[in-house]
């Protein structure tokens, strides 16, 4: 089965504004959904689950018209992972990236997602979400940055709403990766990654980090654009 988009937002923005034609930026997963009722998941293992920013995942599928929506439980129950299993859309939410990391080791997420979004799912990360569905975060321990395994949907680091300093040590990070590129997402900004393996940018530029031998080469890539990883 071909593989859908997947979407990547630095913050929540992205689900509620509209691009200049008056639709919301979302709009274009419906095209890419083909069951009547799609059902929506929502993951919140990495902010403990938290209600608020499951409220705003429903109002935000209410807008595109979805409302066969579910929040799978960081205690992930069979009637969570039944949903899980049948999902069209599903969602991965901000917050502790590692937390939310660990929680789909345990539990078996990890291996779930990987396996819809081979089926077809359409996968949305929002801010740590959008990290998680990466190649690696990272992580300082004793002020030395450690690499932990992602979930690997996408030949690339995923960085959000970095500050000055810490875009700074993106050659730190790429030389102690396995892999050596990486694109920062700003606040208020989005990804696609798109299954003919090329990348756009939503609503703001995006930082575009590759690293050739020992010299890191920094690039912006502007909303409209489609760059081939």
């Amino acid at each position: 089965m071909e593989t859908k988009p997947i979407f990547l937002f630095a913050d929540s923005q992205l689900l509620f504004l509209k691009n200049d034609q008056q639709e919301y930026y979302l709009q274009s997963v419906m095209n890419d959904i083909t069951n009547a009722d799609p059902s929506c998941a929502y993951i919140g293992a990495s902010n403990n689950d938290e209600p608020v920013f499951y409220e705003l995942f429903i109002a935000a599928m209410q807008n595109l018209g979805l409302t066969n929506c579910k929040k799978i439980s960081s205690s992930f129950n069979e009637d969570g992972r039944d949903f899980l299993d049948k999902a069209d859309l599903i969602l991965l939410a901000g917050g502790d990236t590692e937390l939310g990391l660990e929680i789909f080791r345990e539990k078996g997420i990890d291996e779930i997602l990987q396996r819809k979004y081979a089926e077809g799912s359409i996968l949305i990360g929002i801010s740590a979400g959008a990290v998680q569905l990466g190649w690696q975060s990272f992580k300082a321990v004793n002020e030395k940055m450690n690499a932990t395994e992602a979930l690997k949907l996408l030949p690339f680091i995923v960085l959000v709403h970095q500050d000055k300093d810490e875009l700074a040590k993106v050659a730190v990070l790429l030389q102690i990766s396995d892999i050596k590129r990486a694109y920062e997402i700003p606040m208020g900004g989005g990804l696609i990654f798109h299954q003919d393996k090329t990348i756009e940018a939503i609503r703001k530029p995006i930082n575009e980090f590759i690293l050739k031998e020992e010299n890191l080469a920094h690039t912006l890539i502007f909303p409209g654009n489609h760059e081939t990883v």
